[in-house]
């Protein structure tokens, strides 16, 4: 009996030493996958823990290498640059010139912790002449890739026209319509750009334009231009563009000289025309040889900053087709306007002469030209409002074939306006036709900034057309 009971006690001692001792083992690997876990996991949450700073830029990452005027940052790296805070897994900066590879990058001009809109890349090159040249693009907005983009270009102080932002509208001549333009290539001495306008009522409007600076800085400059864009009538800007002020467009004021060569097809491009509202004109191709300065347009331009002497000139040929004849004509065109600043440049109020002549020669014996003139005033207020008028003369002589060519109002007031007040701008157009007596066209927009973002109206009362726009004040 003894002997029983002492075997089921020494039994009972070692079945409860089993399973305590698995425990406390147990126990002691899980401490140690605890303590593993725990350095994972704080490895993901370090802070960045090297910081660079200079004049023009400060760096974050979790590693910084500097090399003579190179700087080497990886991880979690953060970069303020400019109006743009960008961030990136790898980047290599060059403190000597500010250009720069990013990769992995985004940027973005919102500052909150969760921005409104950012753009990534997977790879950011930072130009010598200031530019942001993004490839392989997305634009989200709110977390969400709204637009996929081969490549993007911005500035790092100030924006560009953002064309590649979608417009839509409604008008009665086109039904329906999106206004789309995309900038392929752009660089200093280059740019390419492809124009699409689909429309439910007259189909589709495309374009392919571009241009090569031979001499000077293309930058600020649509190397090529549309022959009206030389007419004194149309060197009012669409009121669109007038609501982003100048604050946003430095480069617009270089005094330097542009000589580049230039080509463009355009298919069904509408015509602004107020004796046929209907009019198309199809241009295939059309080549040339244009100088030009920035700084031309009155409400693109500060009045303080506008250049003594303004120069657009170009000599073209190309093949044409509008909507009233059935058939193609080529054209030698020879034209250009000079703008002459009569008051002092710092002054706040601008007062130009400007001077336009244009010589058209078509091979059915057609002979057109045009001499005129116009005085131009224009004024800056505080808080970004301006306001401009100016005053067109035009002599004709010949005749052309085409009634795109033919000038259509010979004498015109036009008026520009732009009021800002503290998130909202107003800014509006108008043509008043002298010759009876009546008003031609006005167009008024509107738009309201919210943080980051700067959605838009506009209304334009030919062919009672509505659009909306938004723009991304500092991309």
């Amino acid at each position: 009996m003894v002997l029983f009971a002492h075997y089921f006690k020494k039994q009972s001692a070692a079945l409860t030493d089993k399973p305590t001792s698995e425990i406390i083992h147990l126990m002691n690997r899980a401490s140690k996958i605890i303590l593993f876990a725990a350095v994972l996991l704080s490895a993901q949450i370090l802070p960045r823990c090297e910081t660079l700073q200079t004049e023009s830029v400060v760096i974050e990452a979790n590693t910084i290498e500097v090399s003579q005027s190179v700087v080497h940052a990886v991880g979690r790296v953060y970069m303020t640059l400019g109006s743009k805070q960008l961030t990136a897994e790898d980047v290599i900066y060059n403190r000597g010139n500010n250009t720069g590879k990013l990769t992995e990058a985004s940027f973005t001009t919102c500052s909150l912790d969760n921005p409104h809109y950012h753009v990534y890349a997977r790879t950011i090159y930072l130009t010598e002449d200031g530019d942001i040249a993004a490839e392989r693009v997305g634009i989200y907005f709110c977390g969400r890739r709204l637009l996929a983009l081969p490549k993007l270009r911005t500035k790092l102080q100030g924006s560009r026209e953002q064309s590649y932002i979608p417009r839509p509208g409604y008008s009665s001549r086109d039904g329906l319509f999106i206004n789309l333009a995309y900038t392929m290539i752009q660089s200093s001495r280059a740019d390419l750009n492809l124009l699409v306008r689909p429309t439910t009522k007259h189909g589709l409007e495309a374009g392919l334009t571009g241009g090569y600076a031979i001499s000077g800085s293309g930058m600020g400059i649509n190397l090529y231009s549309q022959e009206t864009d030389l007419d004194i009538r149309s060197r009012m800007m669409p009121a669109s563009r007038i609501l982003r002020g100048f604050e946003d467009n430095p480069e617009a004021v270089s005094p330097h000289i542009v000589c580049a060569i230039f080509g463009g097809l355009m298919l069904n491009e509408r015509i602004f025309d107020v004796n046929n509202p209907s009019l198309t004109a199809t241009r295939f191709p059309e080549i040339g040889l244009r100088l030009s300065n920035p700084g031309f347009h009155a409400a693109e331009t500060d009045p303080r900053q506008t250049t003594p002497i303004s120069i657009d000139a170009r000599a073209s040929w190309g093949r044409f087709e509008d909507s009233t004849i059935n058939h193609y004509l080529s054209r030698l065109d020879a034209r250009g306007v000079v703008g002459i600043r009569l008051t002092p440049k710092q002054s706040d109020t601008s007062l130009r002469l400007l001077i336009m002549g244009r010589h058209s020669r078509y091979e059915s014996d057609y002979r057109y030209g045009v001499l005129g003139g116009a005085l131009e005033i224009a004024h800056t207020f505080k808080n970004g409002c301006f306001a401009s008028a100016r005053l067109i003369d035009q002599k004709i002589s010949g005749s052309t074939p085409f009634e795109f060519d033919n000038i259509d109002v010979r004498r015109e007031l036009q008026g520009t306006l732009r009021i800002a007040r503290r998130e909202s701008t107003w800014a509006g157009i108008v043509r008043y036709d002298l010759d009876e007596d009546r008003i031609r066209d006005w167009e008024i927009a509107y738009a309201r900034r919210f943080h980051c973002l700067e959605p838009g109206i506009v209304w334009r009362n030919r062919f009672s057309e509505i659009s909306f726009v938004l723009r991304i004040p500092g991309l």
